[in-house]
Order: structure tokens, then sequence, then C-alpha cells
């Protein structure tokens, strides 16, 4: 199986259980690929996800800079400017504890949008499975909580927005201490300036 690294989700615990510690999953830009890789201990599995996830993370400056000439002056589903976007664990609602779901996430100056697939053509870019606005868009937690990813330390983090059809709530999980805090600082930011 080949799975490139450019955009591929890589993370622990969402498509199998595992807890020995021992796994890593690769899945695929298009989410229809995962690799499940079992190490023969935990260190392993962690020295695996942190050098293979690291080189992923580096890529997100050259794929931002391909998205953007893909799109032109066009920009992207109604706004301007990415500002960040990466894979992240979205939890399911309704679900049960452990059920979460991978979730390409796009930070523009003026909207929260949420794909399912990491989209290959100029016109997927205008159609996310969510759109939230970051002018009713807040962070309501980030941090510690239950459910966790590796070994005890669950690093996920709340939005809630304001929409016509009521308030909604998304729980995502980062897979890095370092994920979290970008992430999290930059929707804070986001939505600061858009007010």
């Amino acid at each position: 199986k080949n799975i490139p690294l450019k955009m591929c989700f890589v993370t622990r615990s969402l498509a199998s259980a595992d807890p020995e510690n021992r796994q890593l999953e690769i899945h695929s830009p298009d989410a229809k690929h995962t690799v499940i890789l079992r190490s023969k201990d935990s260190a392993t599995a962690q020295a695996w996800f942190s050098a293979i996830h690291s080189n992923v993370s580096d890529l997100l400056t050259q794929v931002i800079a391909e998205v953007r000439e893909q799109l032109g002056k066009t920009g992207i589903a109604g706004s301007r400017e990415i500002r960040h976007l990466g894979w992240l664990a979205d939890k399911v609602p309704g679900e049960s504890e452990k059920q979460w779901k991978p979730a390409l996430v796009v930070l523009t100056e003026k909207d929260l949008l949420i794909y399912d697939s990491m989209p290959r053509r100029k016109e997927a870019w205008f159609s996310p499975v969510h759109t939230y606005p970051l002018l009713a868009t807040r962070l309501v937690h980030s941090g510690p909580g239950k459910g966790s990813p590796q070994a005890g330390v669950d690093l996920s983090f709340a939005t809630r927005t304001g929409t016509r059809q009521g308030i909604e709530t998304h729980l995502f999980r980062a897979e890095t201490s370092r994920d979290l805090s970008h992430w999290t600082r930059t929707i804070v930011q986001g939505c600061h300036n858009s007010a």
C-alpha cells in the first residue's frame, strides 16, 4: 500500500482501539484507505508516530501554498485566505466516548470549514461538509479530558457556534500538544479578528 505523506492523517486509536499503545494509523488524504502499523512496544510506536507526524506537519506550508495557487483569486468557500489547515479527530455526536472520525479542518480569515477528505478539485473546496462563521464561533474548552488517545493524555478542544438551527458544538482531538496549541491560538485569533 502506498499512501503519500502529504496531507495524510497520522493518528493513534482512531480506527482501532489500542489498549497497549503500540499502534499508529495513517489515513490517506482521500479518507479511503487506512494503514495500521503495530510496533513491538509503546516506545517504538511513539518514535514512529513522532517521525511520520513531523514529516507530515513540515509539508503543511507547501500544501497551503499549492491550495492557494489552485484556487487563485476566487479563494475558498467565500473566504479569501487560508490561515491554517490540517487533520483533527472530530467526536461523533451521540456516540460512545471513543467514537472519533477524521476531519480536515480549514481555518480562513472568516470561517471554520470542515471536510470529510482533502479536496482535489477546485470545485470541491467550495462544498465543505460544515461552514461555521468565526464571528459566531467560540473556543469553549481546551486541554485534558476523557478518552485518551495516548497513554492518559487527551489533547482536545471544543468549539461552539451559533447557527440558525441553534448552537452547534464540535469536540476536536489534536495529536500533539503543539498541534493543540497552534489550533486553539489560531482559532481564538481568528474569532477576535473577525469581530
